[in-house]
């Protein structure tokens, strides 16, 4: 199968634990194996979260939360990575 993005944004996290949280249970839910047809299927999800803080530009953000799916899927699978935007380089386990 083809891996699939989707962005996820939400500008109403009061904390980036609250980002983390919202990660583990996108990967929770789909990380049990389904059925379609004759098939079992299994899906594996990497998040990356970009944090910044009021006033960051979309851009910025955008980049950040790529540097952390790229370092979520260097990781391993079913997992997320965080990467603040004004510290694109030194992405954080998450």
């Amino acid at each position: 199968m083809t891996p699939q993005e989707l962005i996820v944004a939400s500008a109403r996290l009061d904390a980036q634990s609250e980002g983390l949280l919202v990660a583990a249970k996108i990967i929770a839910a789909i990380r049990p194996l389904f059925s379609v047809d004759a098939a079992t299927l299994q899906v594996t999800t990497s998040i990356g979260i970009g944090i910044a803080a009021a006033g960051t530009d979309a851009e910025t953000l955008m980049r950040a939360a790529d540097e952390a799916l790229y370092q979520a899927k260097a990781s391993g699978r079913n997992t997320y990575r965080t990467v603040a935007a004004d510290q694109e380089s030194s992405g954080q386990p998450a």
